[in-house]
């Protein structure tokens, strides 16, 4: 009788063990994904970041270039959307 009280007891124990493993895994596994989540939204603004610079290596090659050998518009970027504007509100002017 004692020694089946005592399997019973282990057997508890074994449950408890394993229950409290696998929701220590259940948690693992949310804050791996939660991780995911972050690593994406940090690799866009990355991105987004290594465009600007970009854009901005661009726009540094266009102010240097001598006058008569700039293109009649930049390539793209923040500022060739601001000089369109300036070029549409000139020309509306006109």
């Amino acid at each position: 009788m004692q020694t089946n009280r005592i399997q019973s007891i282990k057997a508890v124990q074994n449950i408890k063990i394993n229950a409290g493993n696998a929701m220590r895994i259940r948690c693992l596994e949310m804050e791996k994904a939660r991780k995911n989540k972050e690593k994406i939204g940090a690799q866009k603004q990355i991105d987004m970041i290594n465009q600007r610079l970009m854009e901005i290596e661009k726009e540094k090659t266009y102010i240097q270039c001598p006058l008569g050998a700039k293109p009649s518009t930049p390539e793209t970027g923040v500022w060739s959307r601001n000089l369109k504007l300036t070029a549409i509100s000139n020309s509306s002017i006109e």
